[in-house]
């Protein structure tokens, strides 16, 4: 059974080849932790996007180049050959001078950044697809998808975002 890997901020989806998914949220910070929180503690900012429904506490951060990223429970998977991996995130711009974020990966401490998202003022899912694994441009294995951290970096121009 193929599996593809989707985290909804960051939640890591697996969907099969016959639409059957797993879930996996983050459960604890990650190298970086830049963004500023509300409603979550810094020693647990990931507690900030790892909400089943969307609540009210979020991360932000209005400068250029700021990185935030997670742990995450491991999948549950054993050898399931994975099809990619997903990345989603409910977000919206601080103002129309900083509304810029990418996806980012961080693979055994290196930094794979995603497309350039430009956000509007109402929270929308955002998302982008890695079919392969950036570090190894091979298929992604469960060792790979357990041991992954994600999250998000503002652009580098007009940087900046709230991310729920």
């Amino acid at each position: 059974m193929k599996k593809t890997i989707l985290f909804i901020f960051l939640v890591l989806v697996i969907p099969s080849i016959f639409a059957t998914t797993t879930t996996i949220r983050p459960n604890a910070n990650g190298t970086y932790f830049s963004w500023n929180n509300f409603g979550c503690s810094s020693a647990g900012e990931w507690n900030c996007v790892d909400d089943v429904a969307i609540s009210a506490d979020h991360l932000t951060s209005s400068s250029n180049n700021i990185k935030e990223t997670f742990n995450f429970q491991d999948s549950g998977l054993t050898n399931e050959p994975i099809n990619s991996v997903t990345l989603y995130y409910y977000a919206r711009e601080i103002s129309t001078n900083k509304d810029r974020m990418q996806p980012l990966l961080h693979i055994n401490g290196s930094n794979y950044i995603g497309n350039n998202f430009t956000l509007n003022g109402s929270y929308v899912y955002y998302s982008q697809t890695f079919l392969t694994n950036p570090a190894t441009g091979s298929a992604w294995t469960v060792a790979e998808v357990d041991a992954l951290e994600a999250g998000m970096r503002t652009g580098l121009s007009k940087g900046g975002g709230n991310v729920t």
